[in-house]
Parts: structure tokens; C-alpha cells; sequence
């Protein structure tokens, strides 16, 4: 499987729509993805934006998004692989470009949060040297977050 990747640093529309496309697959067989609107404000009003979106061909079959959450510490927001292409190392790249981008940008610490449905991105996550750190409850959600850090080196 030929694949190329693409880094954005800003939300355009040209990649909001296979973003959206992509997010909804991944995020819709355990709950409600966010609509387009959510998805394209969030990305405009966070600073230090970075998208990472895997190819095959024209189509967008994998994404990684993430954004500066402090002076040292980089939030690792959305991400996921279309169904029929996981299981290919798409996720690991995605994840392993934007580890690379966060650390040549002077981030020391990764975060992201999941909760337990997501078992796959617990595992990915996991693997690639996160640790569980904390748990929160949102407001009027009764299933915790677990939040993951990873320092890195």
C-alpha cells in the first residue's frame, strides 16, 4: 500500500472536507462526532495548530490533529484511520510525524485524552510510550477521560 502524508498548520478547505469525512467514519461507530462547524472553529481558534493527513492516492484515509496546550505541552486532539485501511501502520506514522513536528517546535510533553470505549487508541498510545496520568468527568458525561502524557526525549 503506496501512501504519502500532508502537514498543515492551518485549517483550509480543501482538507476540512476529507478531515470531516474521516473523523465522522473513525468516531461515529461509538458516539457523536463533532459537526463540521465544531470541528472547523476549534481549529481556527487554537494556536500552534497541526494536521496531519495520510493518502493513498487522492483519498484521505488517516488524520492526526493537534495544537500548542502550553509553552511546553502540545494537546494531541482528534486522530484515526478509515476502517478498511488499519492495521497498515497508518496511525504509528501519523502519530510518529506529529511527536517529531511537536519536538522541533520546542514541546517537551504530548497530552491527549480518550476514554475507555476507545480501546484501540489506548493501546496505540500505550505503545508508543504514553502513560496514564489522570482521569476527568465532564459535566453531564458519567464516563471518565483518562488523559495520557508522554515526555518527549
Amino acid at each position: 500500500m503506496e501512501l504519502t502524508y500532508q502537514e498543515f498548520t492551518t485549517i483550509k478547505e480543501e482538507i476540512l472536507n476529507p478531515l470531516f469525512e474521516v473523523n465522522n467514519e473513525v468516531f461515529s461507530e461509538f458516539t457523536t462526532p463533532f459537526d463540521k462547524e465544531k470541528l472547523q472553529n476549534t481549529a481556527r481558534k487554537v494556536d500552534g495548530l497541526h494536521i496531519v493527513l495520510a493518502y493513498q492516492g487522492e483519498q484521505v484515509v488517516g488524520f492526526k490533529a493537534g495544537y500548542r496546550h502550553s509553552l511546553r505541552r502540545f494537546y494531541s486532539w482528534l486522530g484515526g484511520v478509515k476502517k478498511d485501511f488499519r492495521g497498515h501502520g497508518i496511525a504509528k506514522e501519523l502519530m510518529r510525524r506529529q511527536h517529531q513536528f511537536a519536538k522541533n517546535e520546542g514541546y517537551s510533553i504530548i497530552e491527549t485524552r480518550t476514554k475507555n470505549m476507545f480501546q484501540n487508541m489506548i493501546i496505540t498510545n500505550l505503545k508508543a510510550g504514553f502513560h496514564i496520568v489522570g482521569t476527568t468527568v465532564s459535566i453531564g458525561d458519567s464516563e471518565p477521560v483518562l488523559i495520557l502524557e508522554k515526555i518527549l526525549d
